[in-house]
């Protein structure tokens, strides 16, 4: 974007994107991400680099533990002489009261209630118990453990409430065989027996001490307190209450929580409890609804508090230490109210206090107040409580179930409406993947996961992180089809992320959900590209993609001619990736089933993106045919940089592909080499000469250096001459059998693709897909006047609105001091480009800038207001040419400058970066004489007319990138001057011979003539809104030659006679023809004496005269002046609406 530097008097930037607005924004062109993509156009090192994804998979495999050792040193009825335990304390274990038996029983009874528990977590494991055993059975214990185990995780479970507490030198107590001595038992040791990996849960006063002796990265370690704690022995707990934190953690949280709310739940009884409905496997009662939400407190607490890779350690890596840590969140909270901290290996920050125990204690108070009602006409008391509650629920009791879920679906829709990768991540993300496994809630969770993968990659990363990869995998293999959309839109951000999906999605046959997807009636066509965009990457690079694929690949064939460009997009790249690099049999019936509707499509499709797609997957065949090649040699000529530049990199897997080097090898002295070969080299050759886009001519080079030396001398024509590119096939054309290849048949599988250079590897479906990893810009964003696009918009209609009502104001002269001043005009700047000739420039039509063109390829930018050049580079015409057109696109949004040279080339520039180059009319010669390339543009319709000495004028539809319009001009002389309507579709154009025609470019009509003038036509304008005094607007043409002609379009009556300086007509320089926001045309014309510059304008509306349309009115003087340089002659005028300021360039002799 010109940027004019800063002054005084008020210079403003050129127009920048969009902002916000009630009216719809202007259509702005040549300024799409295929334009300005730093992937496509950008240096390796500038380029943006691909979004990072943050490791979610386990990088050691998933472990198991399924041999796990019960160790209990009771010594029921003898208390350890360290401890000395108050009336009443805690008795229970595992919730058996040990003094209602014997102590052997009991013993036993302990162990295999420890067990049971044990294998609600993991029922598949191994249980070995070892009840107040000595240090050879633990010995023993754990080296048969660890030989079964083998290289799984092993748990040893140590209960020491009947031994002294561990010692500060690593000891633990056992027994003797007689029961009559303690004897330690070093740490060190049962590490070695052990082994690793292993975890390690110690329930005994002082555990913490043991901590400072394990070293070992893969042992786990999990301590009932500290090192200087002993555990709670309040009568309400049970003695091991940390092993029944982890074990029966819903029965511990519950009574913890009456415990601590008397006064709302003192009218029950903690026996209650356990007689909650329900199983904890079956998420539909209470009892596992509540074991559910407990679950995804827990892992959410986690989650939010806990470093990303140790939670994948804990949580993610195995089953049962995964539950025994979740549960440990439970063990932290009860214990630390009664004055223990429980420790662990790795350490974990505290988590006692996390605002989500708060919704625990809310489900678990939903729960309990459900069991017991009292009646109002009865005593609280009646009827017993064991009457009204049974195993299983009773017609008097109706469970609810819990809002938990529900309430945090919206507390994330409230984050999603407010949130930001700038603001920390949704707290709710791990309870939205539980809800995954409710067929409930399990569609407005994908939807919900879906509109926050709207934010990116920062989403997407989150989520595979929390853990969701699984569940959607196993979602593939779901029939439900409301469930179809959301899982390809989760799908495809997954995809666009991270690739390594691709051997997982081939695991599952995933491609079919998605070929399956593709067949819906009605389907959106979001939904379409999307489940095109992930069978594209499912083939990216992964050759068992494409195997799973190509035998379905003819169902993406359909989508080729759908009605949205990004859907045939899609459909072209996914064929294309699934047979980039991939050798097969089939690959000659695989370009005869698909090489003619790519072909269709790379000639004439709207979309330059849809051409560049196209021409990929032509060049991505797998036989690389020289022959097939030709047939799209003319997309090295199409308008479009992105087509010709996929068309180069097609062109290089042919030429360089191992088979058909031999074509180009003249060393067995045969001076005849193979006709295809030879065009593929001319069209290469033709393009490193004459391609206007900068980009593109070093990736010739580079592949021109690649083929033979030998070969390239002998294709080169000894005169130099290039032949001509093919045209573009029709819809019906078929692929030409190869002849070359043919006869190749026994090297086909001998030969693989080549591996092209970077610079020579498309960077199309790279570009494409950095689509998907992008953000979803907010939605107000652009209509919000608050924000600062809105402010700059708003700012920017406000501006041009005034400078549109004062150029009105002006030009009507209502005011005597306005026309006054309209006589006298002052210099007011002078800017020396110091070359030796300015032949073209143009004002802005907004803003204060001025580009000034030399008599070469020089530009230059300068600040009206401040006389400073802001900005100078070349346009890079060739040598011998020079620029003949300038112009704006996008005047009131994003302003883009065009440079036309006589050679027939256009370039457009957003700032001094090229972003569009094409050759507007090829059969233009460049040079001195001649009208050079004459150009219009209408802004409203997106149409670039060009022409000049040749007999066809060509209307180029920028947004499609190529030439819709192509008008004969039906006579030999050169177009000298062009205009066109934005509304009425016509065209007017001033000719060498002094004709003046009208072209309506709509149709086939044969243009009107007019024929006033009788030698070259140096300016003409068009407009529908001229004023006449008597019967309002009229549609006038003015013509110039060495007089001015103003016309009514309808019919062709000359209204206006000449009325310019006297001077020879070959001396008329610099016409400029502009309407002045008024609807009356305004004529600036110089005289080559380098004294007489003069301003017309048509008859004001203040003057009213009598109706005669068949006498010639004057066309009225409204100023004259001299430049005041001596020996100067003058090259060009042009004027601007910013207050009627009119800039002459000079030519110094």
């Amino acid at each position: 974007m010109f940027v004019p530097s800063s002054s005084g008097r008020g210079g403003m930037l050129l127009p920048t994107p969009e902002g916000g607005s009630a009216a719809p924004p202007t259509r702005t062109y040549a300024m799409e991400d295929r334009h300005l993509s730093k992937i496509l156009w950008g240096d390796d090192e500038d380029s943006d680099p691909p979004p990072e994804v943050v490791p979610w998979r386990m990088v050691t495999p998933r472990l198991k533990t399924m041999d796990v050792a019960l160790v209990l040193c009771l010594n029921i009825g003898t208390d350890p002489p360290d401890i000395v335990k108050p009336t009443p304390c805690a008795r229970k274990e595992c919730w058996v009261e040990p003094f209602s038996m014997p102590a052997q029983k009991a013993l036993e009874t302990i162990g295999k209630t420890l067990q049971s528990q044990y294998e609600r977590w993991q029922p598949r494991a191994r249980y070995r118990q070892s009840l107040d055993p000595t240090a050879e059975e633990i010995k023993q214990l754990c080296v048969s453990l660890r030989r079964h185990a083998k290289h799984d995780r092993v748990l040893f479970h140590y209960n020491g409430h009947g031994v002294p507490r561990p010692t500060s030198n690593g000891e633990i107590w056992v027994f003797n065989k007689s029961y009559t001595q303690y004897i330690p038992l070093l740490v060190y040791e049962l590490q070695v027996w052990v082994g690793t990996p292993s975890i390690y849960l110690f329930d005994c006063s002082a555990a913490g001490i043991l901590l400072q002796h394990f070293r070992s990265t893969d042992a786990i370690l999990l301590a009932a307190c500290g090192a200087n704690e002993v555990l709670p022995m309040h009568p309400s707990l049970c003695a091991d209450v940390f092993t029944s934190c982890l074990t029966t953690p819903i029965t511990v949280a519950l009574r913890w929580f009456l415990s601590q709310n008397e006064k709302s739940m003192g009218h029950l009884e903690p026996s209650v409890i356990d007689r909650i409905p329900g199983k904890l496997t079956d998420r539909k009662t209470p009892l596992g609804e509540l074991n559910w939400i407990f679950t995804a407190i827990t892992d959410t607490i986690a989650w939010n508090l806990f470093p990303p890779a140790l939670f994948q350690r804990l949580f993610r890596q195995d089953l049962l230490v995964a539950s025994l840590f979740r549960n440990f969140l439970l063990a932290e909270r009860i214990l630390k109210s009664q004055g223990c901290t429980p420790c662990s290996l790795p350490a974990l920050p505290p988590t006692s206090h996390h605002p989500l125990w708060r919704s625990w204690d809310l489900a678990a108070e939903t729960c309990l107040s459900q069991l017991h009602t009292p009646s109002p006409m009865a005593p609280p008391s009646t009827p017993p409580l064991n009457t009204v509650l049974t195993a299983s629920p009773s017609a008097d009791i109706t469970f609810h179930h819990s809002r938990f879920f529900a309430e945090q679906l919206t507390a994330f829709e409230v984050w999603l409406e407010f949130g930001s990768p700038a603001k920390p991540p949704p707290p709710q993300l791990p309870i939205i993947l539980q809800m995954l496994l409710n067929q409930a809630l399990r569609l407005r969770a994908l939807c919900l996961l879906t509109d926050f993968f709207e934010l990116g990659p920062y989403a997407v990363n989150l989520t595979l992180n929390v853990g969701i990869f699984p569940y959607v995998e196993k979602l593939l293999q779901s029939p439900a089809p409301e469930l179809r959309h959301v899982l390809v839109s989760i799908w495809c951000k997954i995809m666009a992320l991270d690739k390594s999906c691709q051997v997982d999605l081939v695991k599952v046959d995933g491609h079919l959900y998605f070929l399956h997807h593709l067949t819906t009636p009605l389907l959106p066509d979001a939904q379409k590209i999307q489940a095109l965009f992930v069978l594209s990457g499912l083939c990216d690079g992964f050759t068992l993609g494409q195997q799973a694929l190509l035998p379905h690949v003819g169902s993406v064939t359909p989508f080729l001619s759908d009605a949205n460009p990004m859907v045939r997009l899609w459909a072209c790249l996914t064929l294309g990736k699934s047979w980039e690099r991939f050798e097969l049999p089939s690959a000659a019936a695989l370009e005869r089933q698909f090489a003619p509707p790519l072909l269709h499509l790379a000639a004439s499709d709207p979309s330059p993106s849809v051409r560049a797609s196209a021409v990929f997957a032509l060049g991505a065949f797998p036989r690389q045919d020289l022959s097939l090649a030709l047939q799209f040699s003319w997309c090295l000529l199409d308008a479009s940089p992105l087509v010709r530049r996929e068309g180069i990199v097609a062109y290089a897997g042919v030429v360089l592909h191992p088979r058909n080097v031999a074509l180009f090898d003249t060393s067995n002295n045969s001076s005849v080499l193979d006709p295809s070969a030879a065009s593929v080299w001319s069209a290469l050759k033709q393009v490193q000469q004459n391609d206007p886009f900068p980009a593109l001519r070093p990736l010739v080079k580079i592949l021109l250096t690649r083929v033979p030396t030998a070969a390239l001398a002998s294709i080169i024509p000894r005169d130099n001459s290039l032949p001509n590119l093919e045209t573009p096939p029709s819809a019906a054309s078929s692929v030409r059998p190869s002849q070359s290849l043919d006869s190749m048949s026994s090297v086909d599988n001998a030969l693989s693709a080549v591996v092209l250079p970077t610079q020579l590897q498309s960077k199309l479906y790279a570009w494409a897909s950095a689509e998907y990893n992008r953000g979803k810009p907010p939605p107000d964003e652009a209509t919000d006047p608050l924000s600062p696009e809105g402010q700059l918009h708003l700012h920017r209609r406000r501006k041009y609105a005034a400078i549109r009502a004062t150029a009105t104001h002006l030009a009507l002269q209502k005011d005597d001091d306005i026309r006054h001043y309209g006589l006298h005009l002052r210099q007011s700047a002078v800017f020396n480009s110091k070359s030796e000739m300015s032949s073209l420039m143009v004002f802005h039509p907004y803003d204060s800038v001025l580009v000034v063109a030399d008599d070469k390829d020089q530009i230059a930018v300068w600040n009206v207001d401040s006389s400073d050049r802001v900005l100078q580079f070349s346009n890079q015409n060739p040598v011998g040419s020079r620029v003949t057109a300038l112009g704006w696109l996008n005047q009131e949004t994003q302003s883009l400058l065009y440079c036309g040279s006589d050679d027939g080339v256009v370039k457009v520039y957003e700032s001094s970066n090229m972003v569009l180059a094409f050759a507007a009319v090829p059969d233009l010669t460049p040079g001195t004489r001649g009208s050079g390339l004459v150009t219009t543009w209408q802004q409203q319709t997106g149409l670039f007319f060009a022409g000049g000495n040749c007999s066809t004028l060509r209307g180029w539809q920028l947004d499609h990138e190529m030439c819709t319009i192509a008008v004969p001009t039906q006579t030999d002389a050169c177009v000298t001057s062009l205009h066109s309507d934005d509304v009425m579709g016509c065209m007017a154009a001033g000719f060498g011979d002094g004709t003046v025609r009208l072209f309506d470019v709509r149709g086939a009509k044969s243009p009107m003539v007019l024929k006033e003038h009788s030698s070259w036509i140096v300016g003409t304008t068009l407009s529908w809104k001229c004023r006449d005094d008597d019967d309002g607007a009229r549609n006038a043409l003015v013509s110039i030659q060495a007089r001015a002609v103003v016309w009514v379009c309808v019919g062709g009556r000359q209204i206006v006679g000449p009325a310019l300086p006297k001077g020879k007509r070959q001396d008329i320089r610099g016409p400029s023809v502009a309407d002045d926001g008024a609807g009356c045309p305004r004529l600036c014309a110089a005289v080559r004496d380098g004294i007489a510059q003069s301003v017309y304008q048509s008859v004001s509306p203040r003057r009213r005269a009598a109706r005669a349309d068949s006498v010639p009115r004057r066309l009225p003087r409204r100023t004259h002046w001299s430049s005041q340089l001596p020996r100067v002659s003058p090259a060009s005028i042009a004027s601007s609406r910013r207050g009627h300021g009119l800039a002459h360039c000079d030519l110094f002799q």
